[in-house]
């Protein structure tokens, strides 16, 4: 019995989760010794896993999607991007996070939900762009 599975291993035309079920349903009915039944599922396990490196694939292609990143470069910003910092008068016009302002001639953006404070009287509340 035992060279039947191995000659089916061996093709490795098979679903893993289809014969892991017949080897134990062989050493069930004692046709596969313990010894046989592991042996042969270690054998099934290993023959089912792939040979492809696709972990290599992956890796490659997030090389070439960074080296592609370099290459274009992000278009201009314009100053209307950038307003000049208002201060809110109230909890409609508070800036909210990815707002982007202008605030004594350096740009910052938003990184504080509901916020109403400039840049310098909370920090915190923004970050400042290079």
């Amino acid at each position: 019995m035992k060279e039947m599975f191995e000659r089916v291993i061996a093709l490795k035309n098979y679903d893993l989760k289809t014969l892991l079920v017949n080897i134990d349903q062989y050493h069930i009915e004692g046709r596969l010794t313990d010894e046989e039944r592991l042996d042969l599922t270690m054998q099934a396990r290993k023959g089912a896993e792939p040979e492809y490196d696709y972990a290599g694939e992956i890796n490659a292609l997030w090389a070439a999607v960074r080296k592609l990143q370099q290459m274009v470069k992000p278009p201009a910003e314009d100053d209307e991007a950038w307003p000049e910092f208002v201060q809110p008068t109230h909890a409609g016009t508070a800036y909210q996070v990815g707002d982007k302002v202008t605030f004594q001639g350096e740009r910052y953006i938003c990184v504080l939900a509901h916020c109403v404070w400039s840049p310098a009287d909370y920090p915190a509340g923004w970050e400042k762009q290079a």
